[in-house]
């Protein structure tokens, strides 16, 4: 983004065009419809810039970079052409500055460049909208004399959205911890490519067959965490709410029962420490007095400990939520056009509806070469 300074310019840099005010309160400069400026469309308020392709003025909007560059702020419109303030004191429509009703912390006195209204301006920036918006700080409400505004023109920064957080903390190993603000929604494509899981304040529990990358570093660094093991009861009743309590097997603690179920077959999930050794199923186990047989065990799930922060970060008094790296990032982007000396691949080749491209070849090479056996020589 380019920003303006009254204290640097030059004015050679404005020669094509008529400069009306040059001084320490503000630099504006009349652009005619000759210069490239279109005979309609622009209108007093609007905030514009040079379009390239175009040859001519446009109204930019903050849903690009290209489009949210700005020249200045039309401050006035007539039938040759316009006044546009490149900096400093401007006379802001009246009746599009009441229309700009929200803001932030200061009400509406900084306006940004619209990512939805071309060559408008708002007090409201949604950090959490996804895609490219330019965050573009235009012009501030400041009184004074025979003026409404100030146009500031300061230099933009694309917002903060899941396809961006995704590439700078991609490179990030596993189980690494970051904070997001408590509001962040725009997570879809951020946790399914990005490899990212929020955690909770309190217990943190992954199933191992979901998140092997993760437990390969929770067996390594986490050493006073805990598991869960699951395990299958052949003979005991079992409900989705019983039994409960402490498991003993030959007289000795091995875990307390925090979930139990079912489905596909009855089962008592465990919490166990870290070092613990999984039960012996050839031994019955006692609950509350009560005997019952496993037929299978297996670790389950594994424990995250919870991130404990006595100053967690704050923004705009709303306080930030950990997330944990829990794979490596598949996120590849190919080119519209792709030129290979050599490919080799162990798979299936798909194309379009193809899914064995390989096959598809095969067999029209043998239907070709029964068509050329079962083809007839003229006799003409």
């Amino acid at each position: 983004m380019t920003s303006f300074s009254t204290s640097n310019q030059n004015t050679r840099v404005f020669a094509p065009y008529t400069i009306l005010t040059q001084d320490t309160n503000r630099l504006a400069i009349s652009i005619k419809t000759t210069d490239g400026l279109p005979t309609t469309g622009i209108t007093a308020g609007d905030v514009i810039r040079w379009d390239v392709p175009t040859a001519g003025y446009t109204l930019s909007v903050a849903s690009t970079e290209p489009k949210a560059e700005v020249l200045g702020v039309v401050e006035s419109v007539n039938a040759s052409g316009c006044t546009v303030v490149l900096t400093g004191s401007i006379q802001y429509p009246s009746s599009r500055l009441s229309a700009i009703t929200s803001g932030g912390a200061g009400n509406v006195d900084v306006l940004f460049l619209s990512d939805t209204i071309s060559g408008g301006l708002t007090g409201t920036v949604d950090m959490s909208t996804s895609g490219e918006k330019i965050i573009k700080p235009v012009m501030q409400v400041a009184p004074h004399s025979i003026y409404n505004a100030v146009v500031t023109n300061y230099v933009g920064y694309k917002a903060g959205n899941q396809a961006t957080i995704s590439e700078n903390v991609g490179g990030l190993p596993i189980g690494s911890i970051v904070y997001f603000p408590t509001d962040f929604q725009d997570y879809t494509d951020f946790t399914n490519s990005g490899g990212w899981v929020r955690l909770s304040g309190a217990d943190n529990y992954f199933n191992i067959s979901t998140y092997p990358d993760l437990y390969q570093v929770w067996s390594d660094v986490w050493l006073s965490a805990r598991y869960i093991e699951k395990i299958m009861i052949s003979n005991g009743t079992v409900t989705a709410l019983s039994p409960r309590g402490i498991v003993l097997q030959d007289g000795v603690a091995v875990g307390t029962i925090i979930t139990s179920g079912i489905s596909p077959q009855p089962f008592i999930n465990i919490i166990k420490n870290r070092g613990d050794a999984l039960i012996d199923i050839t031994k019955p186990l006692f609950i509350n007095g009560n005997r019952y047989d496993a037929s299978s065990t297996s670790a389950f799930q594994f424990e995250v400990p919870p991130v404990t922060d006595t100053n967690p970060p704050v923004q705009d008094s709303k306080p930030f939520t950990p997330w944990i790296k829990v794979q490596q990032s598949s996120r590849v982007t190919i080119p519209d056009a792709l030129s290979i000396a050599s490919l080799s691949v162990s798979g299936n080749v798909a194309v379009g509806s193809i899914t064995d491209l390989e096959a598809k070849i095969t067999l029209l090479e043998n239907r070709l070469n029964l068509l050329k056996n079962n083809t007839v020589p003229s006799l003409w």
